[in-house]
């Protein structure tokens, strides 16, 4: 689909009725179907990677919440770009009007094609952190700060604040209307095959996957992360796993599609019965080849 038919039916339905310590449990009592990080194996192959990486997984069947290794802040890469469109978003409805039309021709990039121009044009649009930081406060993202520099792709945060901000963008009920919602699950799903890697990992072609990635690196290693939300198979969930200190690129995107592969499984697992770790089966192949320099 091109970026201008893309545009058009993502205005029309924002517009038409804007007011309209790992594997730890969060939501006490609900009934399980299966922790993606209970597998000994996942577990043992996680603890011996070289770098450091966090997850977390929201069963929207059940309302549990599975995290690993929570404590740990990372940098947002472009993931932060899905931060940026929610506030964008949110602004529009505060203001009673859609989003402008110069926002909307940069979101469109932003999201699909991880454009850092248009996702500079935008953060700067909206107001910067001085916009998202209070989104984020009011919505119960307490771990996510700025980069003192300013950099907006070095943000801080961790998954359990990606997860809060999913469920702002996937489920009713938060600060963000139908067609806000609307709007950003469509153009986080029309993302381009090339960054369609991460979170895709184990998942068959046929589920529906709504993905942000984002890439960064540094001296110190790679930054690689992919959030969203993945459908299909009688399965509904939210994940977020990020890295850092990543030898490589590719390494990082084959971590994450190793966490992805178990939540595809654990989600599937029946109320009640264990979880299993299968490793992650063939993907598109869209890691292969030489590393974007950035997004």
């Amino acid at each position: 689909m091109s970026r201008r038919p893309l545009l058009a039916v993502l205005v029309l339905l924002q517009a038409g009725s804007l007011f309209a310590s790992a594997g730890i449990a969060r939501a006490a009592g609900a009934r399980q179907r299966g922790n993606p990080f209970a597998s000994a194996a996942l577990r043992t192959w996680l603890g011996g990677r070289a770098g450091r990486i966090t997850a977390a997984v929201y069963d929207i069947e059940t309302g549990q919440e599975y995290l690993y290794n929570p404590q740990l802040a990372m940098k947002t890469a472009s993931t932060i770009k899905v931060d940026i469109l929610a506030t964008a978003l949110h602004q529009a409805q505060v203001a009673h009007h859609p989003l402008p039309a110069n926002e909307a021709a940069a979101a469109v990039p932003m999201i699909t094609q991880s454009d850092n121009n248009a996702a500079e044009q935008l953060y700067n649009d909206i107001g910067g952190w001085s916009a998202i930081g209070p989104f984020d406060k009011s919505i119960g993202m307490t771990r996510t700060t700025p980069n003192p520099e300013g950099f907006f792709g070095e943000t801080f945060t961790t998954a359990a604040d990606q997860i809060t901000l999913l469920k702002q963008i996937m489920l009713p009920g938060g600060e963000l209307s139908p067609a806000s919602r609307t709007y950003e699950y469509e153009l986080m799903r029309h993302v381009i095959p090339s960054q369609r890697w991460g979170i895709t990992g184990g998942v068959p072609a046929n589920a529906r996957v709504a993905i942000k990635n984002g890439w960064l690196p540094e001296t110190t290693g790679w930054h690689v992360n992919s959030i969203g939300r993945v459908q299909g198979d009688n399965r509904n969930y939210l994940i977020a796993v990020y890295t850092e200190f990543d030898p490589s690129w590719a390494y990082g995107i084959d971590s994450i599609e190793r966490v992805a592969a178990a939540a595809w499984k654990a989600m599937g697992v029946k109320r009640g019965a264990s979880a299993h770790y299968y490793g992650p089966t063939a993907t598109s192949g869209s890691s292969s080849g030489s590393a974007p320099e950035i997004g």
